[in-house]
């Protein structure tokens, strides 16, 4: 695939996100962010714990930059490894998607990173050698852990989970990326109307 089906640089809140559990981590990671504005404005690994997040956990993983600069699995749950039919920890993100995918959701990941801003994309996702196609949604927060920042990603499908006969994910084709805002926007209140009938005049001066 060559081509977007939406690309947006920003937004209010989360109106692109529809997996309920990834608008329930994208609040969490705001909230803690609201509450860390000492330390670069990201909460650390430790603080979102896997209770928080339980009904995400097979479908998350964490990101770490490797030497070379690319982006590597540093854990991945159970469902992701599932989707892929193999253990994903220590490889390379999207290496063996096509070219154009794997590119662009790499920069995208990137610019989490150096932004330390959430984004989302929705992707379908498919097995070359049958005719399964699922629907997914991304999540990647930016988090700091060690010496460099990490990257948690919730890959969570949509609708019902996938079962093995979508034997090994292999290609994917993007519809849509955005990167979020860091804090929950609230879209401004309508300018106030003077009651009918009254006309407001403004009195130059001091106290009357």
């Amino acid at each position: 695939m060559n081509k977007i089906t939406r690309l947006s640089p920003s937004g209010h809140g989360h109106p692109t996100l529809l997996h309920p559990e990834n608008i329930a981590l994208l609040r969490l990671w705001r909230g803690l962010c609201a509450g860390d504005t000492g330390n670069e404005g990201i909460p650390h690994k430790r603080e979102m714990t896997p209770r928080a997040m339980v009904r995400l956990l097979p479908w998350i993983g964490l990101a770490e930059r490797r030497h070379g600069g690319h982006l590597a699995w540093r854990l991945a749950g159970s469902g992701l490894c599932r989707l892929w039919r193999r253990e994903l920890t220590g490889e390379e993100l999207f290496h063996d998607w096509p070219t154009f995918e794997h590119r662009t959701l790499l920069r995208l990941l990137d610019g989490a990173l150096k932004a330390r801003r959430p984004v989302m994309a929705r992707m379908r996702l498919s097995d070359a050698r049958t005719t399964a196609v699922i629907t997914a949604e991304l999540l990647a927060l930016p988090l700091r852990g060690g010496n460099a920042p990490l990257l948690l990603i919730s890959l969570a499908p949509l609708g019902e989970t996938p079962d093995t006969a979508l034997c090994r994910v292999s290609s994917a084709e993007l519809l849509s990326l955005r990167m979020l805002p860091a804090a929950a926007q609230t879209p401004p209140a309508p300018p106030m109307k003077p009651a009918r009938g009254r006309t407001l005049r403004i009195i130059p001066g001091g106290l009357s």
